[in-house]
């Protein structure tokens, strides 16, 4: 735990250096630092969602095609 706090420390305290008192750069990096981990989530999700569709195990298998029936359904009452 020690060894975290001082990791964040450092980081916290680099940052403070680099942007001091300019908003607009602190702003933007942490909108950067946001998009980076959303990108990151929607690709851990797809990789999961290809793993799924490729499993062998028949439940999984039997969700997934109920899913897509629910889908195609609301899809037509649209």
């Amino acid at each position: 735990m020690k060894k975290i706090i001082v990791a964040m420390k450092r980081t916290w305290s680099i940052e403070e250096r680099l942007f001091k008192d300019d908003f607009r750069r602190k702003i933007l990096a942490e909108e950067t630092k946001i998009r980076e981990i959303k990108t990151e989530a929607i690709r851990r999700a797809i990789k999961y969602k290809e793993k799924i569709r490729n499993t062998k195990k028949k439940l999984i298998q039997e969700c997934i095609k109920d899913l897509e029936k629910e889908r195609t359904l609301k899809e037509e009452d649209n």
